[in-house]
């Protein structure tokens, strides 16, 4: 019995095992210095992402812009001028290819838009070669994209990549000179996913969080194939005269998952595992009590 509940256990584990998740925390450390070189690309100027994070890569286009490591003191973070052009001569910061994607992912990060009326950065998740190379975006490799577009009167508009076109989000509008913390949760998958205990996160959907508050649920995804994989996403900066349109980026915390609610494969593995540590302290307990017994049978055999 003793050994049909270790194999039991030792399977369940195996079997969660193979299903494990992964967050990454990515941090910018403490250096500073700039990477402005027009038409140029470098996975050096940024520190490297913990073990099966993925790669991380900035690249500047043939119109400005460019990106700073700035350090106030208390670490550092990611500072982007945006490119005035579009297409290929965009500005991109990416961490891309990180390890055993699923069709589910997560990134969180604090985000600051500054210093223009015009231009834009966008979000952007998905998989293929457009996070890691000098193109505009790939639709057909962009699941998540969101657009934050500077306004005359100092605000961001938002909008979401729906197929191809870009849709005003009227509910996430943004200030400048404001720190928001945003989480995008999404799911390529066939199946809905439920996250938080109590929110339900449909197939082909992702949900936009903005400082812990679920601001716009099930938007719809761009043109990645469906049960596609993700593994990298991107910050793309274009079409800002005179470079102005800045975003600061800080706590990026990312996974290849999205947290459900506790699975069968998880339950089977606590509950065999309970068995086990039971039946091993029923074990103890009755050697216990053989000892003394035994003791007391020499004692009365010597007398």
């Amino acid at each position: 019995m003793k050994r049909t509940l270790l194999a039991a256990a030792l399977a369940a584990v195996s079997l969660a095992g193979a299903t494990a998740q992964t967050s990454w925390v990515y941090d910018f450390g403490t250096n500073t210095g700039t990477f402005t070189n027009a038409n140029s690309s470098s996975t050096t100027f940024l520190p490297d992402p913990p073990p099966g994070g993925g790669s991380a890569r900035v690249r500047v286009g043939t119109n400005g812009g460019g990106f700073t490591l700035v350090n106030p003191g208390s670490g550092s973070y990611l500072s982007g001028a945006a490119s005035t052009g579009t297409g290929t001569t965009v500005d991109k910061f990416s961490i891309y290819d990180f390890a055993d994607p699923t069709a589910a992912f997560s990134v969180k990060f604090d985000a600051k838009f500054t210093g223009a009326d015009a231009g834009s950065w966008l979000f952007l998740a998905g998989a293929g070669a457009t996070f890691s190379n000098n193109a505009a975006l790939a639709n057909t490799q962009v699941f998540a994209g969101l657009k934050w577009s500077y306004a005359t009167n100092g605000g961001i508009l938002s909008s979401n990549r729906s197929g191809s076109a870009w849709k005003l989000t009227t509910n996430a509008s943004l200030l400048q000179d404001t720190s928001y913390m945003f989480e995008v949760v999404g799911n390529n998958g066939p199946d809905a996913i439920v996250y938080r205990d109590s929110f339900t996160l449909a197939a082909g959907t992702y949900d936009l969080w903005i400082n812990n508050g679920l601001v716009a649920a099930g938007l719809g995804k761009a043109g990645l194939s469906n049960g596609t994989p993700i593994n990298s996403f991107m910050f793309y900066g274009e079409n800002s005269p005179g470079n102005a349109a800045t975003i600061e980026l800080d706590n990026i915390v990312y996974a290849n998952h999205v947290v459900p609610e506790p699975s069968k494969i998880a339950l089977l593995a606590l509950a065999a595992i309970g068995c086990v540590g039971y039946m091993q302290r029923r074990r103890i307990r009755a050697r216990a009590c053989e000892i003394p017994r035994r003791r007391r049978d020499r004692v009365w055999w010597h007398v």
